[in-house]
């Protein structure tokens, strides 16, 4: 490109001037996660063991500690210079009025120049220790609740059952009633839903890649109907209903909280990467800073409609359901876990949340398990609830 003037020079500085405010601009007001920097410092082992019984092997909270308190210092030392040139601008500006004697105003002038690239050069100090401090925590899992038992599900503690539990080899007897009970050889979902037609493995497999699958004919009814029950149920619990958007932006994901790992036990190495991110050059170049991405739960863009605002005590505490399409890319997954429809990349879901004060944490939590459990025992499944 020729510029052939000095204004066509000027336009352009201009212009790039407005592109790197606008960016600037972007990068201050995408959302972000709240860490409390203060407790994982001054309780940095118990978080690191914390993370270490959870198999979170990126974690580092000593790391975490440390970058706070440079954090702090830097914070401290660029408060200071920007003090300082505020000052100096004062006096700069009362000299030009003549309302107050001092220093040359040339003088003045090159010593506000310094301090004012003092302060930028202190401020970008401070953004890379806050983006690394960030990282650093993000990879903190929360908190485990002091009642669940160390390990994977062979440890898990068995609070209730409902119904009848059997293994597949046999059809219990005792206290079932006959006539309710096939004599057809029991079969896993897998194969159930070969055997009736209910969804498509190969096609789906075909057209989107491995573990993206068709519900079809009765299977896909069946999802529109349970899908429809579950939220005529929640509607009369109190819950009120959502159809939420299947996007969000990155830093709301992480403002979530939401960072699904690698499945560890599985040989992953913990590492964040979960999440399906969409490119489109509509809005690529706006968005670079903060690309859309393909939800895993409805739970982000349900907690992300209030992010931001102060909610009137009076109104907590807040019941809402949110029907969306799940995407997970479920990296590191496989064996039987990823039989038939397990462990897929699509998948909708019906999911709850409520927006409470910590001290009904414990009782919005029962409320809740005891809900989805009336769910299953309305449609006469047999389950356990765990620990």
């Amino acid at each position: 490109m020729m510029l052939g003037s000095r204004s066509a020079q000027r336009m352009l500085r201009q212009r790039c001037q407005r592109q790197a405010d606008i960016g600037w601009q972007t990068r201050r007001t995408l959302k972000q996660p709240a860490f409390d920097y203060r407790h994982i410092r001054d309780n940095a082992a118990s978080v690191q063991a914390n993370a270490e019984r959870r198999n979170v092997r990126d974690a580092r909270a000593h790391r975490v500690a440390q970058l706070y308190d440079e954090f702090c210092a830097l914070t401290a030392a660029a408060n200071d210079k920007r003090s300082r040139l505020n000052s100096a601008s004062r006096e700069l500006a009362a000299s030009k009025s003549g309302s107050k004697s001092g220093p040359e105003p040339e003088a003045m002038k090159r010593q506000a120049r310094a301090l004012r690239e003092a302060v930028r050069e202190a401020d970008a100090a401070v953004a890379q220790v806050q983006a690394e401090l960030e990282r650093e925590a993000a990879r903190l899992p929360n908190s485990t609740h002091g009642d669940t038992p160390e390990g994977d599900e062979s440890q898990a503690r068995v609070i209730r059952t409902h119904g009848t539990l059997h293994t597949i080899d046999r059809v219990p007897e005792d206290g079932v009633d006959q006539r309710h009970l096939s004599r057809e050889p029991f079969a896993d979902h897998a194969d159930l839903a070969a055997r009736l037609g209910l969804v498509d493995l190969a096609a789906g497999a075909a057209v989107a890649g491995a573990r993206f699958h068709y519900w079809r004919g009765a299977g896909a009814l069946l999802e529109l109907a349970l899908v429809q029950y579950a939220m005529t149920r929640a509607v009369g619990a109190g819950f009120v209903p959502h159809v939420t958007p299947d996007v969000a932006r990155a830093s709301v994901v992480a403002a979530c909280g939401f960072r699904p790992r690698e499945d560890t036990a599985s040989g992953g190495n913990g590492s964040a990467c979960q999440t399906y991110r969409v490119e489109h050059e509509s809005h690529a170049a706006s968005s670079s800073d903060d690309p859309l991405c393909l939800v895993a739960t409805a739970e982000i863009p349900l907690v992300a409609m209030h992010a931001g605002s102060v909610v009137d005590g009076a109104r907590l505490p807040m019941s809402l359901a949110g029907v969306s399409h799940c995407f997970r890319a479920e990296a590191g997954a496989r064996g039987r876990d990823t039989r038939g429809v397990y462990r897929v990349h699509q998948f909708t879901k019906v999911e709850l949340v409520t927006l409470a004060h910590p001290d009904r944490s414990a009782h919005e939590l029962a409320r809740l398990v005891d809900f989805q459990a009336s769910l299953y025992a309305d449609l006469g499944l047999t389950f356990r609830v765990l620990l």
